[in-house]
């Protein structure tokens, strides 16, 4: 129990280091090029997710789900992997730089694949590890996500002309 609490804190408290991050970044009071900050979001990102498998892992109330569920939950964590995997290759592919806006590629539908991928790998190892407060904590963590994703189309809006053309004809 104590172990699931620790991991449950340390949740919690990455998740909203990255929303004071992604808050930083819309009001102009960070710069992105900054390698001491990308190194701190990228350790917390890191954290955030072994910190998660490990509280689904070590959650003490279970609920029961039919193997097709935790089937499902697994399928569904796949497809994060996967999406996670498509996505980054192609910002890395780009640069990650801000001088263009990533229009082709996954991003031709999705504006934040990245984002969803982490929530499937919520999801998908919630249901796959059948963590009762894992699911609950999805919810609201999957709310924290979307957050982010607001966030950031602000601060790109600003940047680029063009980003509520893009907004429209794409998906979250």
């Amino acid at each position: 129990m104590k172990l699931f609490l620790f991991f449950l804190i340390l949740s919690i408290v990455t998740h909203a280091i990255r929303t004071i991050y992604e808050i930083l970044k819309t009001r102009n009071k960070i710069k992105l090029q900054n390698k001491i900050i990308f190194i701190i979001i990228a350790t917390d990102m890191f954290v955030l997710w072994i910190s998660w498998f490990y509280l689904c892992l070590t959650d003490p109330v279970k609920i029961t789900l039919s193997p097709v569920f935790r089937h499902l939950g697994a399928g569904i964590f796949i497809l994060g992997v996967i999406l996670f995997i498509g996505s980054f290759a192609k910002i890395k592919k780009f640069g990650n730089s801000n001088e263009e806006l990533i229009t082709n590629g996954i991003y031709r539908f999705l504006r934040h694949p990245m984002y969803l991928s982490f929530v499937f790998w919520m999801v998908g190892s919630s249901l796959f590890n059948q963590s009762a407060v894992a699911c609950l904590m999805t919810i609201i963590f999957t709310v924290n996500i979307f957050i982010w994703g607001k966030l950031e189309e602000i601060r790109l809006q600003k940047i680029f002309p063009g980003y509520k053309e893009y907004i429209r004809r794409t998906y979250f």
